[in-house]
């Protein structure tokens, strides 16, 4: 794909998610609530965005996953550049990643279910926006991990992997961590 048709598909993307984003909006809804397993908010469009195109080489990844892919907007923008899948929990926010995927016919798998029962260690890079520190989910890393983990966001920074990077993006704090 080239420059010009990645820019064209990020601003699509991009548009699109805002118009979801208002639509919740118009009816009283904020772009964030509690799930039944955790807390979802929806990643910085353009700070994932820079995160693909200047920090991460996705075009050398061959499987890409978002762990609580929520809304489906980062496996979206991976898409463009890799395999990529999404595994959501919240049957509704998995519905709305179907729906884009449908819409946009990008090459996008979507899971309805628990990460903790999915083997990650197909995966050359995993990608969580967290919630909460997770303890169980730091062991399942130890255990599955055989690519890179990039960690967007504050909450939650394993401590028994191997940080191998970290800086911002925006505000942002990223890290790429590997099984020691």
């Amino acid at each position: 794909m080239g420059k010009d048709d990645l820019k064209a598909w990020n601003t699509a993307l991009k548009e699109a998610y805002h118009a979801y984003y208002q639509s919740l909006f118009k009816t009283g809804k904020l772009p964030l609530r509690s799930t039944q397993v955790g807390f979802w908010g929806p990643a910085v469009h353009d700070e994932i965005w820079d995160l693909f195109i200047g920090y991460l080489n996705l075009y050398q990844t061959k499987s890409f996953l978002d762990l609580g892919s929520g809304d489906g907007k980062v496996v979206l923008l991976a898409s463009l550049f890799t395999k990529a899948h999404g595994i959501e929990y919240d049957e509704q926010l998995h519905h709305v990643a179907q729906h884009m995927a449908n819409h946009f016919k990008l090459p996008a798998t979507f899971i309805q279910g628990d990460y903790m029962h999915h083997n990650l260690s197909t995966y050359d890079l995993i990608f969580l926006h967290p919630d909460k520190h997770d303890l169980a989910l730091e062991k399942k890393f130890l255990k599955e991990l055989n690519g890179k983990l990039v960690v967007y966001g504050y909450e939650f920074h394993p401590q028994s992997l191997k940080k191998i990077r970290s800086f911002r993006i925006g505000g942002t704090p990223v890290a790429i961590y590997t099984r020691p």
